[in-house]
């Protein structure tokens, strides 16, 4: 029987970079298939991954918790009966529902090769109340919904933590929180299989990462935490049962021209001030003078930087985006 680990998260929250510690540290000398969603139609994660010799399988144009639930059960299917892997570790799109995805590995025609093993949340700590507010009905079910949730870039952030939690806290959640940074995360005691307790009523934090140090809360959650965190981007008025494709755009752009740093960070911000902030997350690899860039943006943030990994295009994922005037301004050609 094959284990199923998922690693979950929001947009840019650090979902590859997790799963490439856990193929070092917890997975080594095991068979192990990684199963890639990507929202666009192209996944830079599955080139980074495959580089790194890990073997993938590509699930890509939608959320395999919406449109593509199909394609996920046959890859599944397919990969463990190709490759007879001790584990199935599966990277969803950073718009998917969690909870969609776990119910699709109980689907009747996974269960007899596959069992569901553990489930793991990343959480950009220091963005996690833009998220929740504007796009809550995504995040907070990845929340709700894992047994493990790792708050990462805690420590960009140690003023704000506080609030994190009291945040956290007001979810029906009933994972084991960790607060570790990702490079002193011991990628073992992430993936112990705890046994189950009701939702809601155990946070479980790792904050201590010199001690084995936890704290149970019990809370009273009888008031019914609503979830209307959902903000100007949800366009729902609080009917919480939405696809991605019917939030989020997504599309990639080629280009083969060679740039330096600084003109490629130039026309990342202008794409973001183009879309009036409605980019959310854009990833992929350029041509530069010696190599390749590593192109990474999140709301704040710009990375260019050196990369291993060949690559012509950048995916790009927001709300409300005008695709011809981004592609416009990234080909330098907008007014």
């Amino acid at each position: 029987m094959t284990d199923i680990y998922i690693v979950s998260g929001f947009l840019g929250a650090g979902k590859t970079t997790l799963i490439q510690k856990l193929l070092r540290e917890a997975f080594g000398g095991k068979r192990i298939v990684l199963l890639e969603n990507d929202f666009g139609d192209v996944s830079v994660d599955a080139a980074l991954m495959r580089s790194s010799g890990a073997t993938v399988r590509e699930i890509n144009s939608g959320c395999i918790c919406c449109s593509l639930q199909g394609d996920f059960v046959e890859a599944a299917r397919e990969v463990i009966g190709q490759y007879k892997p001790d584990a199935v570790i599966v990277e969803p799109s950073g718009v998917g529902k969690l909870s969609d995805i776990q119910r699709l590995c109980e689907d009747p025609r996974l269960v007899t090769l596959a069992r569901l093993n553990i489930s793991v949340t990343v959480a950009d700590g220091s963005r996690f109340r833009q998220y929740l507010d504007n796009f809550g009905e995504f995040f907070v079910d990845q929340l709700e919904s894992a047994d493990v949730v790792l708050l990462n870039r805690m420590e960009d952030m140690p003023n704000r933590g506080l609030s994190v939690l009291e945040d956290i806290q007001d979810l029906h959640m009933h994972a084991r929180v960790f607060l570790t940074p990702l490079d002193k995360l011991d990628s073992n005691a992430l993936l112990v299989k705890r046994e189950t307790k009701p939702r809601g009523h155990e946070h479980h934090h790792d904050h201590d990462h010199d001690h084995d140090h936890h704290h149970d809360h019990d809370h009273d959650h009888d008031h019914h935490h609503d979830h209307e965190h959902c903000g100007e981007n949800c366009c729902c008025g609080h009917n919480h049962n939405h696809a991605a494709g019917e939030v989020f755009d997504a599309f990639t752009l080629y280009s083969d021209r060679i740039y330096d740093k600084e003109e490629l960070t130039r026309t990342i911000g202008a794409m973001r001030e183009s879309s009036g902030d409605g980019i959310i997350r854009l990833k992929g690899m350029l041509r530069s003078p010696s190599g390749y860039w590593s192109v990474q943006y999140m709301p704040g943030e710009i990375h260019v930087d050196p990369c291993d990994v060949s690559g012509n295009m950048v995916s790009v994922i927001g709300v409300g985006l005008d695709q011809e005037k981004l592609r416009a301004v990234f080909a330098g050609e907008a007014g």
